[in-house]
């Protein structure tokens, strides 16, 4: 792979895993055959072993590897371990690309793209970056065909990571699938 596409990855990385803080306000649409779903969340990152996951429905929250996940409608919270291999979008924010393999860089006035496959798992994708600024703009995991789901980021902005307050105060059915 060409080293402008390995540096552009590497400092977006670098942006979010060294920044002691960083907030990311997104839309996540996920697309499965002809069912499409969409919502806005919040990304809130410490670092690659400290971050969470904020939306209307729930709030997951990643440290080491424990996932904690408060369902707001269904008031529970639900703690388990993390599983080996297992890969999600923030293994590829993260730069943990033991598992991908870029495989094109296409360049235009207004975007990079960045694409990738994850041949263990048999799935695509691409990072899209602002071709001024270098930021990104979205990310896309292809499952297959018409399955996907796509990260659009809306905004990004130094913030220091802070774990809501109310969680604790409020009376969760607790589930642990711990081992």
């Amino acid at each position: 792979m060409d080293i402008k596409a390995t540096e552009l990855y590497n400092n977006f990385v670098k942006e979010l895993v060294n920044s002691n803080g960083t907030t990311l306000e997104i839309e996540i649409i996920i697309n499965q055959f002809e069912n499409s779903t969409s919502s806005l969340a919040q990304v809130s990152i410490q670092n690659e072993k400290k971050f969470s996951l904020s939306s209307y429905e729930e709030f997951i929250f990643f440290i080491d590897d424990t996932i904690k996940t408060w369902d707001k409608n269904q008031r529970k919270l639900i703690i388990e371990d993390r599983i080996e291999g297992d890969l999600n979008f923030f293994d590829i924010f993260f730069g943990k690309k033991k598992n991908i393999k870029f495989t094109s860089l296409k360049q235009d006035s207004k975007k990079t793209e960045l694409s990738f496959i994850i041949p263990s798992l048999d799935y695509s994708g691409e990072i899209i970056f602002d071709s001024i600024n270098n930021k990104i703009s979205s990310l896309k995991i292809f499952y297959d065909t018409n399955n996907y789901i796509k990260i659009n980021v809306i905004s990004v902005r130094k913030k220091i990571f802070k774990m809501p307050g109310d969680l604790n105060k409020l009376n969760y059915e607790v589930i642990d699938l711990r081992e």
